[in-house]
């Protein structure tokens, strides 16, 4: 399998988890793998790396468009923080510049 398909993969099926925790909370497991836990990671970096280039592209150009991207890609952020904060992960976004990231699992090797 192709790397992109299956970060692909990997995206979808933690959105679907995402989408379970969030809607009812008494369904969320005990304890997450350590690659549900990389994987929230991952989306919660890839979130933020979007809100950072709309963020960017409304500052150059002030386009409304770009306002609302950036408001929705921090929205997702926030879902994602929400499941993180339930189970006890990190948030590696807290205190960096836009436009910054960390190595992500699938990038590591």
């Amino acid at each position: 399998m192709k790397k992109s398909a299956l970060r692909q993969t990997v995206v979808v099926a933690m959105f679907c988890i995402l989408a379970i925790a969030l809607v009812s909370p008494s369904l969320q497991a005990a304890s997450l793998t350590d690659t549900e836990k990389q994987s929230l990671i991952f989306m919660l970096e890839e979130e933020k790396l979007a809100r950072d280039v709309y963020q960017a592209l409304n500052a150059k150009w002030n386009h409304q468009r770009f306002a609302n991207i950036s408001k929705s890609e921090q929205q997702h952020m926030d879902e994602v923080k929400t499941v993180m904060n339930r189970y006890g992960i990190t948030d590696p976004t807290a205190g960096k510049k836009p436009g910054t990231t960390a190595p992500c699992c699938c990038c590591k090797k």
